[in-house]
């Protein structure tokens, strides 16, 4: 169980501090932003498409909120004469439009949409209320033959609102005239509301699902997906593949944007594979031996390759980010204060550190960036020459509310245990779910959200309010 972000007053000049009612408490409370930094993350999928009509690339949903008023976008588009590409918002009139500004491109060629690499909207402007839905999709269409799309990144930052980060952190020193000041006490109580904040983003976990492709003598890439490395080094992956007869599947780490702007890394050979026979394994890859810098965002890319006429399925069971065995905490604080303790200034300054620790720089051990993921969704049934079947989320339990679209159910990791997910309320829209109300399912716990039988469920992510 995650431990609750304990409430903490602001103190004054004059008060005697208990140890074991204050400092238990900010201690507890860096635990929590630990585990929040420290969390096992999805990453988020890049769709891309190919198309001779029309065709929704990239539909995307998140709950719109004040905090975080910009949109960051990066799309690659490759239209034939006559195509377009649309950037589209749903409206409160129940209808979509396109962005603003930058919301259509008609120009033919290889280029980033609207001429941009990365463009930014203002989505406080687009008549969403605060904690509404914000529901985005990317549409091309080709005439004759055939434009095609990549969706590369979408988020949301800003930090309107938001608590400052302390001017300075205070340095703690024992002996006379050195008696620390409420002040300095404060600014622990201000930085942990600043990491706390900046936490409270949705958790996305991964899309993943089963998937072939049908053109023979080709290699093609099945999924990609993208991440920003920081604290968390290790990917851990698990593949099935069978019905193989000949060909290969790979697991490649690119540059985010490849191959349209950067290139394959470490030599343009696989962190895993190639698998190149029927087999079901589970991989801990160590991102930290392979070059990456933090606070840079990366592609992870699953590509099969077709043999002549054979082929095989390959099913993407997880694909988690999360913390290298035996990582520790550099500065531990002291978590267990007694009533009377008194602490040294190397304990609270151990505390500073831990807290430092966190904030999001790139030199930080677990930082905690200020940007909120929206999970992209779409029916995928044939994409080209890429066929998907059996769509799931798998997302390790972090917040209270599961949001999703369709229908389907939540399942535990075990298969073990089940709760049906309707789409009733109402039919079409955003639905929520207390997950408190889930008997079996604890915080920390991984599970799947996913269609089943005729429901289709479309996305699924975890919120926090």
């Amino acid at each position: 169980m995650i431990p609750a972000f304990e409430p903490l007053r602001q103190i004054s000049n004059g008060e005697v501090l208990g140890a074991d009612t204050y400092l238990n408490i900010v201690a507890s409370r860096s635990n929590w932003l630990y585990g929040q930094a420290h969390a096992p993350e999805g990453l988020q999928r890049q769709p891309f498409g190919s198309t001779t009509g029309a065709l929704t690339v990239w539909e995307a949903d998140t709950r719109r909120v004040p905090e975080h008023p910009t949109l960051n976008f990066s799309a690659r588009i490759n239209l034939v004469a006559g195509g377009s590409a649309q950037l589209q918002y749903y409206g409160s009139d129940d209808a979509w439009h396109d962005m603003p500004t930058n919301g259509s491109d008609t120009t033919a060629g290889d280029r980033w949409f609207c001429g941009t690499e990365n463009l930014t909207y203002t989505v406080s402007g687009l008549g969403i209320p605060d904690d509404e839905i914000l529901h985005l999709r990317f549409i091309i269409a080709g005439s004759g033959t055939a434009s095609t799309a990549t969706v590369y990144r979408a988020y949301l930052s800003g930090t309107t609102g938001l608590t400052a980060w302390p001017a300075s952190m205070p340095t703690f020193v024992d002996g006379a005239g050195n008696a620390p000041t409420a002040t300095m006490f404060n600014d622990l109580r201000v930085a942990q509301m600043y990491l706390q904040e900046n936490s409270e983003r949705p958790n996305t976990g991964t899309e993943i699902g089963t998937t072939w492709h049908t053109q023979t003598g080709s290699t093609v890439t099945l999924y990609r997906w993208s991440f920003t490395y920081s604290g968390l080094q290790r990917l851990y992956c698990y593949l099935t593949v069978w019905e193989y007869a000949g060909g290969s599947v790979s697991l490649y780490i690119n540059n985010e944007k490849y191959p349209a702007s950067g290139a394959r890394l470490n030599g343009g050979y696989p962190i895993v594979g190639p698998i190149a026979a029927n087999d079901s394994t589970g991989w801990n890859v160590d991102l930290s031996a392979l070059g990456l810098t933090k606070g840079t965002r990366y592609q992870i890319e699953l590509t099969m390759t077709r043999s002549g006429d054979n082929g095989c399925l390959v099913e993407v069971g997880a694909l988690t980010l999360g913390d290298l065995g035996g990582v520790t905490r550099t500065h531990t604080s002291k978590s267990n204060w007694a009533h009377g303790d008194r602490p040294t200034a190397t304990q609270l300054n151990t505390m500073v550190s831990d807290i430092v620790d966190m904030k999001d720089t790139v030199a930080s051990e677990s930082p905690i960036w200020p940007y909120h993921q929206l999970q992209p969704f779409l029916v995928w049934a044939e994409q080209g020459v890429t066929r998907y079947q059996g769509q799931r989320y798998r997302i390790t339990h972090r917040w209270r509310y599961l949001r999703w679209r369709g229908a389907g159910k939540i399942v535990s990791a075990d298969r073990l245990n089940e709760e049906t997910l309707s789409d009733s309320d109402p039919a079409g829209e955003s639905q929520v779910l207390d997950l408190d109300n889930v008997e079996w399912l604890d915080y920390g716990m991984d599970y799947l959200v996913e269609s089943y039988g005729t429901n289709v469920l479309l996305v699924a992510y975890e919120d926090y309010a």
